[in-house]
């Protein structure tokens, strides 16, 4: 299988999981709307389950922390959507236990971080240009990527943490441009710890107000339609 066809079949498969995670998004928005007893069973059920797995759930937080900050798989697997279920339903209303938690993770992010941040110092520089267009960052991205690096490298770090592209593919960057350990290192940290307390703390709250949610749902998905519409439109005049 050649390349160009190797980049199709790729594409392909993440345009499908998209669509099934859309259609998936939509029906449970749908459900809640029209039957939140249905979905207030289902959050319960799972709330459960999650609390049965627990000698499994620390696994979990170290693996998905670190999985999603991993150049190329971290583009692709939807990790902060399955830490947001697995640590809100885990932690909430055992607060003993987020200490413990917070720290698995960030040791699991920063741990995701440096491999992507070695892996660029002392791989094959073109590595990611010969394969990030298959997930997302061509030579366009990759251009501002590296430029965003070399102007706001400390702070792109920390901020690109919370961005599904960025967060994969910063610290692979950062290595091959040569980027001080120190100064990465300072940033990794920094931008673990504060977006895997975000995210556990977000996880948790909405876990604990499922119910308040699913009344001001309707609210709630017309906000992220308006955005949605907003980002597809700032998106397109940037073209």
């Amino acid at each position: 299988m050649n390349k160009k066809n190797l980049q199709s079949l790729l594409q392909y498969f993440l345009t499908a999981l998209h669509v099934v995670l859309v259609v998936l998004m939509v029906g449970i928005a749908v459900i809640s709307l029209f039957r939140p007893d249905i979905m207030k069973w289902v959050i319960d059920w799972m709330g459960i389950q999650i609390q049965s797995w627990w000698q499994w759930n620390y696994s979990i937080l170290l693996i998905t922390a670190m999985a999603e900050s991993f150049p190329f798989i971290g583009a692709v697997l939807p990790g902060m959507n399955i830490m947001i279920l697995v640590w809100g339903f885990f932690v909430a209303r055992q607060w003993d236990i987020f200490p413990l938690a917070a720290l698995l993770a960030i040791i699991g992010a920063c741990l995701g971080n440096a491999l992507g941040y070695f892996m660029g110092k002392y791989g094959n520089p073109e590595t990611l240009k010969k394969y990030g267009a298959f997930f997302g960052a061509g030579p366009r991205e990759l251009g501002w990527l590296e430029k965003q690096i070399h102007k706001n490298g400390f702070w792109f770090i920390v901020g690109g943490k919370f961005h599904n592209l960025l967060r994969s593919f910063i610290p692979y960057i950062a290595g091959s441009h040569k980027m001080s350990g120190a100064r990465f290192w300072l940033a990794n940290i920094f931008g673990s710890s504060l977006w895997a307390v975000s995210i556990l703390l977000i996880g948790v709250f909405a876990v604990e107000n499922y119910e308040v949610i699913l009344q001001y749902l309707n609210y709630l998905l017309l906000g992220i339609v308006v955005i949605g519409v907003a980002v597809y439109m700032w998106r397109n005049r940037q073209k």
